[in-house]
């Protein structure tokens, strides 16, 4: 890693840029601040004609810029389209997934002396609030998005199934094999629902990075990336029953 700013006008002349992890590649530097390598991000946007609008051929022609892997098919469609060759690296194959799914080769997870959890759920910052005070009756552990991230690995590793309304979670749930779903009520309002703020298209990304469709409901199933569930049977295990607990609460 280059330990470059974020703020890409503090740069200095001669640095380099790694981006990778998140829907970030509206933000891509000029060649005049230094050359940049994608490595598993991903294209912003609700759906994917808002995140056509988001990256855009000028932004591609003005970074100097190697792309040695992305999120997923539809980021990679939208920066081919862009490009005169297959890709500003000239390769004709680009690895696709998300970073996240790495992740454990970096971190062996601590057991946990809590013994396991039968759900674990894991908001979008923007849903914290609302789904922690939904669950405030329930048995379903709730993580806040804050915590410190090896805390919150040791807990998805610990449960039997991991619900989110975050797109990450379930990358790293899933790289770990635990079973992950994604929490989406579309009739929440925007300022309540990451869901529905950020649309659908990074969950589409990673879901046909990973040879998947992703579900017209991600509550009412449950799927893996080809890892059996080990779910105990209980009751409290079944997503569905969840997704009634955390969305069907609220005043209409």
């Amino acid at each position: 890693m280059t330990r470059a700013p974020a703020d890409q006008s503090e740069a200095t002349p001669g640095c380099s840029f790694v981006m990778s992890v998140g829907s970030n590649l509206h933000r891509l530097p000029s060649r005049d601040k230094g050359p940049t390598s994608v490595w598993g991000s991903g294209c912003y946007g609700g759906d994917e004609a808002s995140a056509k609008t988001c990256l855009t051929k000028k932004m591609i022609e003005e970074a100097d810029l190697t792309v040695a892997a992305l999120r997923g098919p539809l980021s990679l469609d939208l920066v081919a389209a862009h490009c005169s060759t297959p890709l500003p690296s000239g390769e004709k194959v680009v690895p696709l997934g998300d970073p996240g799914m790495i992740l454990p080769w970096l971190y062996q997870p601590r057991v946990s002396d809590r013994g396991r959890l039968a759900v674990l759920v894991v908001p979008h910052f923007s849903d914290a609030a609302f789904i922690t005070n939904h669950l405030k009756h329930h048995s379903a552990r709730v993580m806040q998005p804050g915590c410190p991230w090896r805390d919150l690995v040791d807990a998805m590793t610990s449960a039997d199934l991991v619900l989110s309304s975050a797109l990450h979670p379930l990358v790293v749930a899933e790289a770990y094999g635990v079973p992950a779903a994604w929490l989406r009520d579309p009739n929440l309002p925007t300022q309540q629902s990451s869901s529905s703020a950020e649309g659908t298209f990074k969950y589409h990304d990673y879901y046909l990075g990973t040879g998947r469709q992703l579900p017209i409901s991600a509550c009412d199933t449950v799927q893996t990336s080809g890892h059996a569930e080990r779910g105990s049977g209980r009751n409290e295990s079944d997503p569905r029953r969840w997704k009634s607990h955390i969305f069907g609460q609220r005043d209409r």
